[in-house]
């Protein structure tokens, strides 16, 4: 075989790729790692590696309150707790109880966000609201050592950040605080350094958004001192979703990115490893006629709760049965760190049959970007395209694959070094429900003509619910995180290609 040819086979390789099967790590426990039980505050987990192959994570959790109590005056404690490259509890078996306020002073905690503190720690910021309300944090060393005293650093007196989402930048050492706002339409954000001494935060800046928004994430900019916020608002029957970078200096324009009818939102993001960001929606068919300019000028006055990355939030939709019915597109845009789309006005992904299409988007450090989603129209099947980083297909059809995948749990989609993690619900006889996953190394590939579409792996399966809770990719491996409604746990599996 000639040169040429060798490296051509290569390619194809790389781009047809194929299916793995995915199975739990057997290094780990094979049922998986109970992080936390009955009391554990469902879409509350953090996560962040820690530098040797585990995670350390940092969660609410209501297991110091009388469950026989309406805890109306005192809600969730938070703990964390590091797992080794085995799924061994570094931390204790109980956990550290990083804020543990058991009504001293009543109130509500809320858990802010969980940043690397440089030394193979971490720190644990959160908001309370009342009491001595303001944003805390509190340092967690390699070993377990809890430090910065026993109710944490007041990072902001009478400010309250977590309603609003931190993201951690670069080093893991720069963190961009939102806080909450007299009126919905203004953002609020702070700058902050961490040390292993505390987390220091500059007077908060208040910027005027275009519109009264509806959520708003806080990304890390191309450079020390700047971020990129991304917001979405309604607009009457339809809604935007905005990119506008600020700080390092005047902020520049806040700029559309995708549009879409009511009900096109969540929008999901994805960072692109360099100050800009993918968006996901559900738009209506057509896209929307031509409304205002495509950007406003800075500090034109405008949106209430922040968001991170990755995550979907659900919009309220006034739309009628018959509009619900209208054929929608499922698109993505691409956004600079300027905020500029620039896939036009979107590539269209696919054709689906309801705005209410369950999808997911994850991008590889290379550039490519992968979406996911399961059409009303054909509940039973996944389907997945791959795009490189001009917006074109890597594959001219989506893959298919599952067999009866459950419509109303939420689809993961995860890129590791080896390739991409797709993670669904399936029925199964009876009541059995089971979390199943599947490799897709290089861009996927279609299975062979006449075949079944390939169903995965199980990870885990239970007779009730099981919910997928959060996927993760560090640099130590691939790790699901699923929610066993049967024991009401949060459990832990770490993934590896069988």
């Amino acid at each position: 075989m000639t040169l040429a040819a060798a490296l051509a086979a290569a390619l194809l390789a790389r781009t047809a790729g194929a299916f793995t099967a995915v199975a739990p790590d057997p290094a780990w426990p094979a049922a998986g790692v109970t992080v936390a039980v009955q009391t554990y505050g469902r879409g509350s987990l953090h996560t962040i590696p820690d530098g040797d192959g585990g995670l350390i994570l940092a969660w609410q959790d209501a297991r110091g309150l009388d469950p026989a109590s309406c805890n109306c005056r005192s809600m969730d404690d938070l703990y964390a707790q590091r797992l080794d490259a085995k799924g061994t509890k570094r931390w204790g078996a109980d956990d550290l109880a990083v804020c543990k306020w058991r009504g001293i002073w009543g109130g509500s905690d809320f858990l802010v966000g969980l940043y690397p503190d440089g030394a193979g720690g971490a720190v644990v910021a959160w908001d309370h609201a009342d009491g001595p309300a303001g944003t805390f944090a509190r340092r967690v060393t390699r070993d377990g050592t809890m430090t910065w005293g026993a109710e944490g650093s007041t990072v902001f007196e009478h400010e309250l950040g977590l309603k609003f989402t931190a993201r951690s930048a670069r080093l893991g050492r720069e963190v961009w605080l939102g806080l909450d706002a007299a009126e919905e339409t203004r953002v609020r954000i702070s700058p902050c350094v961490l040390s292993t001494r505390a987390m220091n935060c500059d007077p908060p800046q208040e910027f005027a958004l275009p519109a009264q928004f509806q959520t708003v994430s806080i990304l890390a900019g191309p450079s020390p001192g700047a971020c990129l916020l991304v917001f979405t608002t309604r607009t009457g029957a339809g809604g935007i979703c905005w990119a506008w970078p600020v700080g390092a200096g005047a902020p520049g324009e806040a700029r559309r990115l995708l549009e879409a009818d009511e009900a096109g939102f969540p929008v999901q993001l994805q960072p692109d490893g360099e100050g800009g960001v993918w968006a996901a929606a559900v738009v209506r068919a057509p896209p929307p006629a031509a409304g205002p300019p495509a950007s406003v000028p800075a500090g034109t006055p405008l949106p209430p709760p922040f968001a991170g990355p990755g995550l979907t939030f659900s919009g309220q939709s006034a739309r009628s049965a018959a509009d619900a019915a209208l054929p929608c597109d499922l698109r993505v845009q691409h956004g600079d760190a300027a905020g500029r789309p620039l896939w036009g006005p979107g590539v269209t992904v696919a054709a689906v049959a309801s705005p209410a299409t369950p999808f997911a988007i994850a991008a590889s450090p290379r550039g490519d970007l992968a979406v996911g989603w399961m059409d009303a129209g054909d509940p039973a099947h996944i389907r997945v395209r791959f795009f490189d980083r001009a917006g074109l297909p890597r594959t001219p059809q989506p893959i298919v694959l599952a067999d009866r995948a459950e419509r109303t749990r939420p689809i993961g989609l995860l890129a590791t070094p080896q390739g991409w993690i797709v993670t669904w619900t399936e029925w199964e006889a009876g009541a059995t429900e089971s979390l199943r996953a599947a490799w897709l190394t290089g861009a996927g590939a279609a299975p062979p003509g006449g075949a079944e579409p390939p169903r995965g792996s199980v990870v885990l399966r239970r007779n009730d619910a099981v919910m997928l809770e959060r996927l993760v990719s560090t640099p130590g491996g691939a790790f699901v995180f699923a929610f066993d409604r049967s024991v009401k746990a949060l459990l832990a599996f770490r993934l590896r290609a069988d």
